[in-house]
């Protein structure tokens, strides 16, 4: 179920869970990657938390192309990283998971125990044990000296939108905070946040709801749930991890628009010419292939190769309006055969 306007939680981890990030270069690229996935897929990104071994987004779709968007967010990482570290095979854990959420009102709960996710550690007393002692008594209320020093550690955490939100850092300019910022309420609304994050924080209940808000099968009203439950009996399948159908242009059909505006046979051409490469990057957007099938069917190229050859053409792009013209004029071409 991937609606037009939909707000979801989306997350994925590594495989065998395994770090997806090794240094502070891997997150740095994954967070460019997400102002890309903004710009290209036209989501609204909301708020996310990078951990070591898997990460979170908080997303509003108005076009309903959650899985597309995923789709390529983590291909895009999986193939810079593996090149990167010199490594081979899947990075993540089969498709990512994404939970509907109804609305705002419960998008701007689940921010709240999303960026306290780093917290989530045996030296803040959030262990799964340590909760149990508190929920049962037995351990002392947090005082406000520990609070402080766990608002202090989650403020100096870089790598989640935590601190946009508090008005600890600059909010980058592809990250949608005014939504849930106005959920927070009062004079300002960074400070309001911040005091929810507090009063989240110190109740000792942030291990325990974000669990429960990752193992729903929906956020929001009994209401909200059924629907999505009726819709996925519907379906037959679960939400997690699929992908809507879409439209999806044949592989055939881009390789003879791209002939038709190139004049030359695409597969004839050597050591991969501008036809081809158009071919792949066209291909790419429109056919709904991953890296591997697109390489298999263009000449038998790794998938490596397929991602280099649609980066290289992607950046010859941003100088070349001519190259833009022609992409364009591909993509309307087959847009207009579909219709």
């Amino acid at each position: 179920m991937q609606n037009p306007g939909g707000w979801y939680h989306a997350m994925s981890r590594g495989i065998d869970r395994q770090a997806i990030y090794t240094d502070d270069r891997d997150r740095e690229h994954f967070l460019e990657l997400l102002e890309s996935a903004v710009e290209r897929f036209r989501v609204r990104l909301h708020a996310y938390v990078l951990m070591d071994n898997h990460f979170h987004l908080l997303l509003e779709t108005p076009e309903g192309n959650l899985g597309a968007c995923m789709q390529w967010i983590k291909q895009s990482y999986s193939v810079w990283h593996n090149v990167r570290h010199d490594r081979v095979g899947p990075l993540f854990q089969g498709r990512y998971r994404s939970v509907p959420v109804e609305d705002s009102s419960w998008a701007f709960e689940l921010s709240l125990y999303m960026h306290l996710n780093p917290l989530r550690l045996w030296r803040f007393k959030l262990s799964r044990i340590e909760r149990q002692e508190e929920k049962q008594g037995s351990q002392k209320p947090i005082g406000r000296r520990e609070a402080t020093r766990r608002l202090r550690e989650l403020r100096a955490y870089r790598w989640s939108s935590c601190r946009a939100y508090g008005g600890y850092a600059p909010a980058p300019g592809w990250l949608t905070a005014s939504e849930l910022l106005k959920r927070a309420g009062g004079r300002d609304s960074r400070q309001s946040y911040r005091k929810a994050v507090m009063a989240r924080l110190t109740g000792g209940e942030a291990g325990d709801a974000l669990e429960k808000l990752r193992d729903a099968l929906a956020v929001g009203t009994e209401l909200f749930r059924e629907r999505v439950r009726g819709e996925m009996r519907k379906a037959g399948r679960e939400i997690a991890g699929h992908h809507a159908e879409r439209d999806r242009v044949p592989l055939d059909k881009v390789i003879k628009a791209v002939e038709a505006a190139m004049g030359e046979p695409v597969l004839l051409e050597k050591r991969g010419g501008l036809g081809r490469n158009l071919a792949i990057k066209i291909a790419r957007d429109v056919c709904g292939m991953t890296l591997k099938q697109l390489g298999e069917r263009m000449g038998g190229l790794d998938y490596v190769t397929v991602h280099m050859t649609i980066q290289r053409l992607e950046q010859k792009m941003h100088d070349n309006v001519k190259l833009v013209r022609l992409v364009t004029q591909i993509k309307r071409r087959l847009c207009n055969e579909k219709t």
